[in-house]
């Protein structure tokens, strides 16, 4: 997949590199771009880290491919592993994550074609949509202050409604 930076409120000032060519996640100094060591050393090994985000809850969630694909969480500042979720089968081949004003984990899965929706307090699954999208290459997933879920796929650029998962349609392609 390549990186994803992720800067937000809840993290503080630290930027966080999911970079599956290391198969690590690299964290920062937002300020100073000082290297500040690799988080979940050890937790990856067999699977591919494919995306980062900062969840409401404060901490780091990362997608997590291979045989034991999930949900990973962190604490941002101490590294420190704070549990799974969607662990059940419920991702084939997770790529990309963000979360919604709605709280909810949103999940590219390049495996079923799907984004798929959790809540990361329960760890439920809340549904799919936009089957069929996502076919290949890479998913780098935002939210605009809209509250309109953006996803790239390969040289894609497409814009959903989350709440029903309506395709709005693809707004940038070739790039």
């Amino acid at each position: 997949m390549g990186t994803a930076l992720i800067t937000g409120a809840a993290a503080g000032p630290l930027v966080f590199v999911a970079n599956d060519g290391t198969n690590s996640i690299v964290r920062f100094d937002y300020e100073t771009g000082e290297y500040l060591g690799m988080i979940g050393n050890g937790f990856f090994t067999g699977n591919v880290v494919n995306g980062v985000a900062v969840g409401p809850d404060g901490y780091l969630h990362t997608v997590v491919a291979g045989t034991g694909a999930r949900i990973m969480r962190f604490q941002p500042y101490t590294g420190e592993f704070a549990g799974s979720y969607a662990t059940s089968g419920f991702l084939s081949s997770p790529d990309g994550i963000a979360f919604g004003p709605d709280g909810l984990a949103y999940v590219g899965d390049a495996g079923t074609g799907s984004i798929k929706r959790f809540d990361p307090a329960t760890g439920e699954f809340r549904g799919s949509f936009a089957s069929g999208f996502l076919s290949g290459g890479s998913v780098v997933m935002a939210f605009s202050t809209d509250g309109k879920l953006h996803v790239t796929n390969g040289s894609s650029l497409m814009r959903f409604e989350p709440v029903s998962g309506e395709y709005l349609g693809t707004y940038a392609n070739g790039f």
